[in-house]
């Protein structure tokens, strides 16, 4: 395999992995569940798309304190959400700024 198939299929890689997990996720409404998958993949998560869900709280953000490489959280109309959940979100050094202008 040379150099651009391996490029190619690492990004394909990615997004699978990112496709996936955000789907398993945002169909899980039960804590526990919520916490064995990102459990599971916590090493491996670099982006998290939870826009919409109507079941995200707060405690659903103490549990992402393991996925260290997490670089971009989408939580757009996220509304139960509270100042309190998002400072769990703190000791990810990795998370990129949270941008004011996406949301709706």
């Amino acid at each position: 395999m040379n150099f651009a198939q391996q490029c190619q299929l690492n990004i394909l890689k990615n997004y699978l992995e990112f496709t996936v997990v955000s789907a398993l996720l945002n169909q899980t409404s039960q804590l526990t569940e919520f916490e064995k998958i990102l459990k599971f993949f916590s090493n491996e998560i670099e982006t998290l798309n939870f826009s919409e869900n109507t079941y995200l709280i707060d405690a659903y953000l103490l549990t992402l304190k393991n996925c260290k490489n997490l670089k971009v959280l989408h939580l757009q109309e996220c509304h139960d959400l509270t100042d309190a959940g998002l400072a769990h979100l703190t000791p990810l050094v990795a998370l990129q700024p949270f941008r004011s202008d996406l949301v709706r």
